[in-house]
């Protein structure tokens, strides 16, 4: 694993202290710009080695986190082929703090997290 996955994974379990399998490969991310207060929009794919997950998935389709996570992505501006399927089956993980939220998709051994800082 590089430093920078290593770096990546432990953006989130800093930020939110999910620690997602060290076996995970990051294929693909996009970090907000740099700023004083770290806000903006963090999003990543993950491909999944490990079933055991440090979350529990919710399996069954919700409209509301669908829609909540198309608007973090779009304003990340984030190529559609890295974006789950929402017209097939998924399970779903939402987590919600003081000024930011957290969505984890998972869906074909992948891992779409996207995790929203105001």
């Amino acid at each position: 694993m590089t430093s920078q996955n290593v770096n990546m994974m432990n953006y989130i379990s800093e930020n939110w202290n999910i620690d997602f399998p060290s076996e995970n490969t990051i294929v693909y991310q996009v970090k907000p710009s740099p700023s004083f207060t770290n806000d903006g929009i963090y999003y990543e794919v993950q491909e999944v080695k490990n079933k055991n997950l440090p979350i529990t998935l919710t399996n069954k389709k919700n409209n509301e986190t669908e829609e909540e996570f198309n608007k973090y992505i779009t304003e990340a501006k984030v190529s559609e082929k890295q974006l789950p399927d929402f017209t097939q089956d998924y399970k779903y993980y939402k987590k919600n703090d003081v000024g930011r939220s957290l969505i984890v998709v998972a869906q074909h051994h992948k891992l779409y997290i996207v995790f929203y800082n105001l």
